[in-house]
C-alpha cells in the first residue's frame, strides 16, 4: 500500500501456508518495513494495520520471525533501515512499543495461524492432482480468514498454485494481489533453451491460464520475480497488472579475518578452493549427486586442491544413496568434504557464502529463480550454475560466473577446472555482481510490494 494513503481500517493481509524456502524471509523483510514504516507516520496518516496468516509448523519453526515482527522499536533500527524519509519527520530517540503504537493509532502486526485441525485436513502434496485439491483447500482457508479478520487487501506469497481458482473466477471478501514465481511460456527467447515435450505442454498451458488469472476482477497487481516475463506477460494478456518485483537479499559485510575465522571453524584445509552447496541438499533437484559424480572425473591433482562444503538439509541418515556417494567420494579422491547437516540460521548462512570461493548452483532444469543466485551476488561470490530458464539468464547477463548444462557432470567438472585454473575476473565480475546485489535489496523488495498495493 503507497505511503501516506491509507486509511486506519485498512487491514493488509499476507497469506503463506508454506514454512520453507523464501517465505520466512519475506514475511520478515515485509513486516520490518512496516513497523519501521510506522514510526515516520503521525496518527492521521497512520499506514493501517498487517495480519499474516501462516501455519502452525510456521509458528513452531519462526519464532524468530514472529518475534522481531513485534519486538521494541529502537533508534537504532531507523539507522539501520533507510526508508528515504526525511529524517526531521521520525520520532523523538527512544523506545516504541507495539502498544504505545496502538495509542497513537497505529495498530500493531499480528500473526495468526490456522489451527492444527484446519492443517491437518490439508491434502498433502504428493501427485498434480493432490496439489490442485490442496490448492483450492487454501483458497478456501484464505477466503474464510480474510472474511473473519476483515480485510481489505490479500497478498498471496506464492500466488502460482492458486492459479485454477483464480481462472474459475472463485471471489474474495477483498481484492488481492501475488507473488508468480514460475513463468516458463517465454523461456524460448533464452539461450540454451530446447524444449522437451512436456515443457511445450506447460507453456501452452500457461498461455492459456494467465489471461483468465490476470482478468479476474479482483486481482490488483500480479507481482512476478521473473524480469524477462513482465512484457510477455503483459502483452500477453493485454493489461499492465504485471509488475517485476525483485528477489530480496540481505547484504552483510564480513571482514577477511571473520571470513578466515570461519573457515577455520568449518575446518578447511588451507590452499584449497572451497565450493559451497547450501539449502535444502536432500531435493535432488540442486543437483548433489551431478556434483558429485564431477568431482570424480577430475585428475587427482586437482581433487587435492578443492574443499566440497555441503550445508542445510542434507537428512544424510535418511539417504542412504547419497551417504553411499558422499562415501565414495571421502575414499576414493583426496577432495575435503566439510558437511553441516542441520538448521543454518540467516545470519550463519551469510557466513557460508562469504567465506566461500565458489557458489555451486546446479540445479537440474529448474524453473524460476533461486536464492542462491542474489546471495551469491551480495556476497561477492562467482556462481557455477545451471544454463537453463530464468536462473542461467540472470548469471550471463550479469556475468555473474559460469553457467553448464548441470545434467551432465562432465561440463560441471570442467566449470570447476576453470576456477581452478582462471583467475577470477575472466570468469566473473564482481562489479556486476555488487550492481545485481544493490538490485535486489530488501528495500527495492517492500518498496515495490507496498508501491503497488493501491
Amino acid at each position: 500500500m503507497k505511503e501516506h494513503q491509507q486509511h486506519h481500517s485498512d487491514r493488509l493481509l499476507i497469506f503463506e501456508l508454506g514454512y520453507g524456502g523464501h517465505y520466512p524471509s519475506y514475511i520478515g523483510y515485509l513486516c520490518d518495513y512496516w513497523r519501521k514504516q510506522q514510526t515516520q507516520q503521525s496518527p492521521e496518516t497512520a499506514i493501517g494495520q498487517l495480519v499474516v496468516v501462516v501455519s502452525p509448523q510456521f509458528m513452531q519453526n519462526h519464532q524468530d520471525v514472529v518475534q522481531a515482527a513485534t519486538r521494541t522499536i529502537e533508534a537504532s533500527d531507523r539507522n539501520d533501515f533507510d526508508l528515504g524519509s526525511d529524517s526531521s519527520n521520525a520520532p523523538e530517540q527512544g523506545k516504541l512499543d507495539q502498544t504505545e503504537l496502538e495509542d497513537r493509532g497505529k495498530p500493531a502486526i499480528e500473526f495468526v495461524s490456522i489451527s492444527q485441525a484446519e492443517a491437518s485436513q490439508l491434502t498433502p502434496r504428493t501427485s498434480p492432482p493432490t496439489r490442485a485439491k490442496r490448492a483450492l483447500q487454501e483458497w478456501q482457508l484464505l477466503a474464510q480468514y480474510a472474511q473473519r479478520l476483515e480485510a481489505t487487501h490479500c497478498l498471496l506469497l506464492y500466488i502460482d498454485s492458486f492459479q485454477t481458482a483464480i481462472a474459475m473466477r472463485q471471489k474474495l471478501p477483498c481484492p488481492f494481489s501475488g507473488i508468480y514465481f514460475r513463468p516458463t511460456f517465454h523461456y524460448c527467447d533464452f539461450a540454451d533453451y530446447a524444449p522437451s515435450y512436456k515443457e511445450k505442454l506447460q507453456s501452452w498451458r500457461e498461455r492459456l491460464m494467465l489471461p483468465r488469472v490476470l482478468h479476474h476482477p479482483q486481482l490488483h497487481t500480479f507481482f512476478c520475480l521473473d524480469p524477462f516475463a513482465i512484457k510477455p506477460i503483459n502483452h500477453l494478456t493485454n493489461t499492465t497488472k504485471a509488475v517485476y518485483l525483485p528477489d530480496p537479499v540481505r547484504a552483510v559485510a564480513h571482514t577477511p579475518a571473520q571470513m578466515e575465522q570461519f573457515r577455520y571453524q568449518l575446518a578447511i584445509e588451507p590452499q584449497r578452493t572451497s565450493f559451497l552447496l547450501f539449502g535444502a541438499i536432500y531435493d535432488r533437484r540442486k543437483g548433489l549427486p551431478q556434483i558429485l559424480a564431477a568431482l570424480m572425473e577430475l585428475d587427482a591433482k586437482k581433487q587435492a586442491q578443492i574443499c566440497l562444503v555441503l550445508a542445510g538439509q542434507l537428512f544424510r541418515s535418511q539417504k542412504p544413496d547419497i551417504d553411499q556417494l558422499l562415501n565414495q567420494l571421502a575414499q576414493n579422491t583426496p577432495v575435503q568434504l566439510v558437511i553441516r547437516d542441520q538448521y543454518i540460521s540467516e545470519a550463519e548462512m551469510k557466513l557460508f557464502y562469504a567465506s566461500a570461493d565458489v557458489i555451486l548452483a546446479a540445479y537440474q532444469k529448474h524453473v524460476g529463480m533461486s536464492g542462491i543466485v542474489v546471495e551469491a551476488a551480495a556476497a561477492g561470490r562467482p556462481l557455477i550454475c545451471s544454463n537453463y530458464g530464468l536462473m542461467g539468464q540472470i548469471v550471463r547477463q550479469y556475468h555473474l560466473g559460469i553457467t553448464v548444462d548441470a545434467t551432465k557432470p562432465i561440463a560441471i567438472a570442467q566449470a570447476i577446472e576453470k576456477y581452478l585454473t582462471t583467475p577470477l575476473e575472466k570468469l566473473a565480475d564482481r562489479d556486476q555482481m555488487q550492481n545485481y546485489a544493490a538490485q535486489n535489496s530488501t528495500i527495492q523488495f517492500t518498496r515495490t510490494i507496498f508501491g503497488n498495493l493501491t
